[in-house]
């Protein structure tokens, strides 16, 4: 593409190309937390979803949050003994349409706090079922 300051700019015959690349995270401590969804596509209301929490040293509590709409819809404290925890929780019509599983804990040693997050989908947007006939 060509930009011309005069106003006479090409951009009709330019290639436009797109880059999309991940900056890593940055820790003094080298360690991280990683968050795996143990279900493939988009879940129904009432069902359990699990999630596996990695760590790259032994944990002794997270805390994870779900947000939906612009809202926390669930925050719990949990005690880990290691480096892997499962997190579950029963889905629910206000995770629907799509929510966030936030991770985190804070290093005791120096209160470096170490964060993960996924998305999830949920099917069932309303609390009943609804049906309707056409005329």
């Amino acid at each position: 593409a060509h930009y011309d300051r005069s106003g006479k700019d090409d951009f009709e015959r330019a290639s436009i190309y797109s880059i999309l690349y991940i900056e890593p995270s940055i820790s003094p401590s080298n360690n991280f937390l990683q968050l795996i969804a143990d279900h493939t596509g988009i879940v129904d209301t009432g069902k359990t979803l699990s999630f596996t929490v990695k760590a790259t040293e032994p944990l002794s509590t997270i805390t994870y949050q779900v947000i939906a709409r612009g809202s926390v819809i669930l925050v719990q404290n949990m005690s880990v003994n290691g480096d892997l925890a499962t997190i579950t929780f029963t889905a629910t019509s206000q995770m629907a349409p799509k929510a966030m599983l936030v991770v985190y804990t804070i290093r005791p040693s120096n209160q470096e706090i170490l964060v993960d997050a996924t998305d999830f989908r949920v099917d069932g947007l309303f609390k009943n079922n609804v049906s309707y006939l056409a005329f």
